[in-house]
């Protein structure tokens, strides 16, 4: 058995006149969805059933059992994936995404202070980094990864939307439905580009 890591993705606990903003959250978590399949993660489910004050969970698997650092990469550009999609086609960003850079930035943290995975072999007893220098390093990386998931977004935009209005209805969709309309998309944009020919190599649609 391919050994697994789970990671598990939500906003932030808001007040109910927000977290009831359906549309919102279907983009939000459809973001997830998309980096993690993009990044070649997998996905079991996105839902956006009220759960108390949660207003969506994206679960997805990693197969990887000891972290490397650009798995760990990975993983920090599918817990931006939300706010990437709230960037580039949503209202913008908001607080539904504190819990995905908190997240993100401790699996950063980890890495750059346990694991020795950065420049420098330094490992640290807790990882309080906030008060040092590796906070700043860290804020660069986020910001790194966040472009990174934005780009996957704006190229797969049109499926974004539509994947998003289809969890709106049905409340829950399974990662297959979402890769299912991922492939669909992406042979869509490569029949386009066969037509009218890329002027050069970064025009070509591709898989991140």
């Amino acid at each position: 058995m391919t050994p697994r890591w789970r990671l598990l993705r939500h906003p932030v606990a808001l007040p109910p006149s927000f977290v009831q903003l359906d549309g919102d959250s279907a983009l939000h978590e459809i973001g997830h969805a998309i980096v993690a399949l993009c990044l070649g993660h997998t996905v079991e489910s996105i839902s956006i059933v009220l759960k108390g004050m949660l207003g969506g969970i994206t679960a997805t698997v990693s197969h990887t059992l000891v972290p490397t650092w650009n798995g760990i990469m990975d993983s920090v550009s599918v817990q931006l994936g939300g706010r990437a999609s709230e960037i580039e086609i949503g209202r913008g960003a908001n607080a539904r995404a504190e819990a995905d850079l908190a997240a993100a930035a401790q699996l950063l943290a980890n890495a750059l202070a346990r694991y020795g995975l950065g420049d420098k072999l330094l490992h640290l007893p807790d990882t309080s980094w906030a008060s040092t220098t590796l906070g700043d390093e860290i804020d660069v990386h986020l910001k790194r990864q966040l472009q990174r998931a934005q780009d996957i977004i704006r190229i797969n935009a049109g499926v974004a939307r539509r994947l998003a209005e289809r969890l709106m209805r049905k409340k829950v969709l399974s990662g297959a439905v979402v890769l299912r309309a991922l492939e669909h998309g992406t042979s869509a944009k490569r029949s386009d580009a066969a037509r009218n020919p890329p002027r050069s190599k970064d025009d070509v649609p591709g898989w991140f």
